[in-house]
């Protein structure tokens, strides 16, 4: 059964036309955000800056941390406290390494801001502003957050990616499945593994 998220995986004809389309430093932030570091949009609106390791280049995503954001955040759910945002899974707590597209754009943000819910208050918001731009795109299918994260999986592997563990854990997946899936669409180990024999 194919994922929603899968299917609407961008292409990189499609992925710079949607930079191109940013207006401002909010839009350019939640695109390049999503696009580049694959993200869920809960930990991309929860981001702050002690997240970020610049020496080491990597965001260090937290098991979870003090929010009253009032959003999911403020209701108690269970191994959860109150006021307080957690990952959706614990091996969602992971380091992602900061890509060069995403790089400058951060360190812009973060000059400025202790946290990406100063100016991106809600998943909704980051939702909307998303949906604006990928209209401006003139996208010939939704662009959603989850849509951003597959196709920063598939960016990756795309780019030589072949060890499923690793997609896993930088993905932040319970299971090695999902990363396998990943490798298998895409075919470039595959085709490395014929080009090697052949």
């Amino acid at each position: 059964m194919k994922s929603k998220s899968r299917d609407n995986v961008l292409t990189p004809d499609e992925r710079e036309k949607l930079i191109k389309a940013c207006l401002d430093e909010q839009e350019s932030l939640v695109v390049h955000g999503l696009l580049f570091t694959g993200m869920r949009v809960s930990e991309f609106i929860h981001m702050r800056r002690s997240w970020i390791d610049w020496k080491d280049g990597v965001i260090n995503i937290p098991h979870h941390q003090p929010c009253k954001c009032g959003q999911e955040c403020m209701s108690p759910r269970k191994n959860k406290p109150r006021a307080c945002w957690q990952v959706k899974t614990k091996s969602a707590q992971r380091p992602i390494p900061i890509v060069p597209e995403v790089k400058p754009i951060l360190q812009g943000y973060f000059a400025q801001h202790e946290a990406v819910m100063e100016t991106i208050y809600s998943r909704v918001y980051a939702w909307k502003l998303l949906q604006g731009v990928g209209q401006r795109a003139k996208m010939k299918h939704r662009v959603f957050p989850h849509a951003l994260r597959a196709t920063f999986a598939t960016i990756l592997c795309e780019k030589g990616l072949e060890n499923a563990v690793i997609l896993k854990d930088l993905m932040g997946w319970r299971k090695l499945d999902m990363a396998s899936e990943y490798i298998k669409l895409t075919g470039t180990a595959m085709k490395k593994q014929v080009d090697k024999i052949w």
